[in-house]
């Protein structure tokens, strides 16, 4: 089984791992994508971790794409090659999975992210099937426990 077959799996700002060992878990073999040299090592059989740009990783050819809780902090001016890139890699039938950050969430209106309206995320999906886009909206405790305003798309999408 390797990248490319029809259990290979991407995920990409793989962070803490816990996306990547439940894709494994699944049976998928996961190419665990971060950019950060402190992400925890993962020790699991069916995960390769990998500390890496994504936006200059070479990408293979996955049935899984997920990209949870880190499009929104690629830089703006690199997200269309980036996801021009990732839509490549999807395979025929592929699932792409993850979240966009909404014009209204805190970490978009402090500059530390970029965000979309739902049209504007709904057009990134031209040529795709959507499964589902889901726009959340809530005030709640950011991982400092300050209240902050949230605002996201939750997306699943098939080739």
């Amino acid at each position: 089984m390797g990248p490319g077959d029809s259990r290979s799996a991407l995920d990409i700002g793989s962070g803490n791992g816990r996306d990547a060992l439940f894709i494994a878990e699944a049976g998928f073999l996961v190419s665990a994508v971060d950019s950060s040299e402190s992400a925890p090592v993962l020790d699991h059989p069916r995960v390769t971790q990998l500390c890496a740009d994504i936006v200059e990783y070479p990408l293979q050819q996955y049935a899984l794409i997920n990209a949870s809780l880190v499009l929104p902090f690629i830089d703006a001016a690199r997200f269309n090659a980036l996801w021009q890139k990732l839509l490549e890699a999807l395979a025929p039938s592929g699932v792409i999975a993850g979240h966009l950050s909404g014009v209204r969430d805190w970490k978009v209106q402090a500059g530390h992210a970029w965000g979309c309206n739902l049209a504007e995320a709904k057009q990134l999906f031209s040529g795709l099937t959507i499964v589902s886009i889901e726009e959340h909206e809530l005030d709640g405790p950011n991982i400092s426990g300050v209240l902050v305003h949230k605002h996201n798309f939750e997306f699943v999408a098939r080739k």
